[in-house]
């Protein structure tokens, strides 16, 4: 399926469902095309589809954080980063249970890292 095919045939599912909305960091402030996007949560490049189940609304900083890898590999990158950590320590965690579900949370921690524009 081409890329043009895919934003004129399955874009309004996805802003429906989505809420026009970027799934990773929440924000809302454009539309589709001009600065949310469709990402795919497994990449092309990683055998994923362009299936509506494969497919939701991102912005572009996210979009582009994310690159080639899911969510999960993502948070792989960024997992271990101390300048990530302490962030979410000092702003977000107030004891270690709730520091590894921000850490191990692929959504939450990308709205962190955006937050930090890291």
């Amino acid at each position: 399926m081409s890329r043009s095919s895919l934003t004129s045939r399955r874009m309004a599912p996805l802003v429906k469902r989505d809420g026009s909305r970027c799934v990773y960091c929440g924000w809302s402030g454009g539309d589709y095309g001009q600065w949310l996007v469709a990402d795919h949560v497994v990449p092309v490049c990683q055998g994923g589809t362009d299936d509506v189940d494969n497919l939701v609304l991102a912005c572009n900083s996210c979009n582009s954080r994310k690159g080639g890898r899911t969510p999960e590999q993502w948070v792989d990158a960024v997992h271990g980063d101390a300048l990530v950590e302490d962030f979410v320590r000092e702003m977000y965690a107030t004891d270690d249970t709730r520091l590894h579900y921000i850490l191990e949370n692929p959504w939450r921690l990308m709205k962190i890292v955006k937050e930090l524009d890291y």
